[in-house]
Protein backbone atom coordinates (compact mmCIF):
# COMPACT_ATOMS: atom_id res chain seq x y z
CA UNK A 1 0.00 0.00 0.00
CA UNK A 2 1.08 3.27 -0.79
CA UNK A 3 1.90 5.83 2.14
CA UNK A 4 1.04 9.55 1.35
CA UNK A 5 2.66 12.17 3.01
CA UNK A 6 2.07 15.69 3.39
CA UNK A 7 3.41 16.80 0.48
CA UNK A 8 1.32 13.86 -1.60
CA UNK A 9 -1.55 15.72 0.00
CA UNK A 10 -1.08 19.06 -0.84
CA UNK A 11 -0.44 17.48 -4.45
CA UNK A 12 -3.57 16.19 -4.41
CA UNK A 13 -5.27 19.86 -3.54
CA UNK A 14 -3.78 21.41 -6.08
CA UNK A 15 -4.84 18.76 -8.36
CA UNK A 16 -8.62 19.26 -7.16
CA UNK A 17 -8.19 22.99 -7.52
CA UNK A 18 -6.52 22.30 -11.37
CA UNK A 19 -9.17 19.93 -12.12
CA UNK A 20 -12.17 22.39 -10.73
CA UNK A 21 -10.78 24.86 -13.66
CA UNK A 22 -11.32 21.63 -16.34
CA UNK A 23 -7.60 22.02 -16.66
CA UNK A 24 -6.82 18.46 -18.73
CA UNK A 25 -3.72 17.57 -17.27
CA UNK A 26 -4.90 17.97 -13.57
CA UNK A 27 -7.96 15.74 -14.73
CA UNK A 28 -5.70 12.93 -16.01
CA UNK A 29 -3.60 12.75 -13.15
CA UNK A 30 -6.50 12.70 -10.47
CA UNK A 31 -7.47 9.59 -12.73
CA UNK A 32 -4.27 8.00 -12.42
CA UNK A 33 -4.36 8.34 -8.60
CA UNK A 34 -7.78 7.05 -8.39
CA UNK A 35 -6.46 4.14 -10.52
CA UNK A 36 -3.68 3.31 -8.90
CA UNK A 37 -5.09 4.17 -5.11
CA UNK A 38 -2.39 6.70 -4.34
CA UNK A 39 -3.23 9.34 -2.18
CA UNK A 40 -6.53 8.66 -2.40
CA UNK A 41 -8.78 5.27 -2.71
CA UNK A 42 -8.71 3.11 -5.82
CA UNK A 43 -11.96 4.06 -7.75
CA UNK A 44 -12.04 3.32 -11.05
CA UNK A 45 -15.31 4.49 -11.80
CA UNK A 46 -14.10 8.12 -10.79
CA UNK A 47 -10.26 7.13 -12.38
CA UNK A 48 -12.88 7.06 -15.60
CA UNK A 49 -14.86 9.98 -15.20
CA UNK A 50 -12.10 12.15 -14.56
CA UNK A 51 -9.91 10.32 -17.68
CA UNK A 52 -13.48 11.38 -19.54
CA UNK A 53 -12.80 15.11 -19.12
CA UNK A 54 -9.40 15.16 -19.90
CA UNK A 55 -10.42 13.69 -23.14
CA UNK A 56 -12.71 16.41 -23.45
CA UNK A 57 -10.86 18.86 -22.93
CA UNK A 58 -8.33 17.51 -25.33
CA UNK A 59 -5.67 15.55 -23.48
CA UNK A 60 -4.34 13.56 -26.49
CA UNK A 61 -3.29 10.56 -23.96
CA UNK A 62 -6.54 10.51 -22.22
CA UNK A 63 -8.17 8.70 -25.22
CA UNK A 64 -5.87 5.90 -24.60
CA UNK A 65 -5.59 5.20 -20.95
CA UNK A 66 -9.75 5.87 -20.89
CA UNK A 67 -9.36 3.05 -23.23
CA UNK A 68 -7.25 0.56 -21.01
CA UNK A 69 -9.52 1.77 -17.95
CA UNK A 70 -12.49 -0.07 -20.28
CA UNK A 71 -10.08 -3.40 -20.75
CA UNK A 72 -9.58 -3.23 -16.92
CA UNK A 73 -12.93 -2.52 -15.34
CA UNK A 74 -15.86 -4.88 -15.06
CA UNK A 75 -18.49 -5.23 -16.67
CA UNK A 76 -20.16 -4.02 -13.31
CA UNK A 77 -17.84 -0.95 -13.35
CA UNK A 78 -18.47 -0.13 -16.72
CA UNK A 79 -22.20 -0.18 -16.72
CA UNK A 80 -22.07 1.96 -13.94
CA UNK A 81 -19.74 4.28 -15.26
CA UNK A 82 -20.26 4.47 -19.06
CA UNK A 83 -24.31 6.30 -18.73
CA UNK A 84 -22.73 8.81 -16.67
CA UNK A 85 -19.68 9.47 -18.71
CA UNK A 86 -22.07 10.27 -21.45
CA UNK A 87 -23.76 12.54 -19.70
CA UNK A 88 -21.43 14.65 -18.69
CA UNK A 89 -19.98 14.44 -22.27
CA UNK A 90 -23.92 15.88 -22.74
CA UNK A 91 -23.15 18.21 -20.45
CA UNK A 92 -19.43 19.39 -21.50
CA UNK A 93 -21.38 20.08 -25.03
CA UNK A 94 -23.82 22.11 -23.11
CA UNK A 95 -21.50 24.07 -20.82
CA UNK A 96 -19.36 24.84 -24.12
CA UNK A 97 -22.68 26.22 -25.94
CA UNK A 98 -23.69 28.06 -22.75
CA UNK A 99 -20.60 28.64 -20.29
CA UNK A 100 -23.09 30.21 -17.55
CA UNK A 101 -23.68 26.27 -17.03
CA UNK A 102 -20.94 25.09 -15.87
CA UNK A 103 -20.62 23.55 -12.48
CA UNK A 104 -18.57 25.01 -9.80
CA UNK A 105 -17.05 21.97 -8.53
CA UNK A 106 -16.62 19.23 -11.35
CA UNK A 107 -16.11 16.22 -8.56
CA UNK A 108 -19.41 17.49 -7.48
CA UNK A 109 -21.26 16.83 -10.22
CA UNK A 110 -18.96 13.60 -11.27
CA UNK A 111 -19.83 11.80 -7.77
CA UNK A 112 -23.77 12.82 -8.65
CA UNK A 113 -23.77 11.54 -11.82
CA UNK A 114 -22.09 7.83 -10.15
CA UNK A 115 -24.60 8.53 -7.79
CA UNK A 116 -27.50 8.49 -10.07
CA UNK A 117 -26.27 5.36 -12.16
CA UNK A 118 -26.06 3.17 -8.56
Amino acid sequence: MYNANDQDYKALEWFQKAANQGEPNALCSLSLLHSEGRIVPTDRCLSYMYCTLAMLQGHEEAKVWRATLEREMTPEELAKVQPAAFEYEKLIKTVRETPELMPTDMRESIETLLKNQR
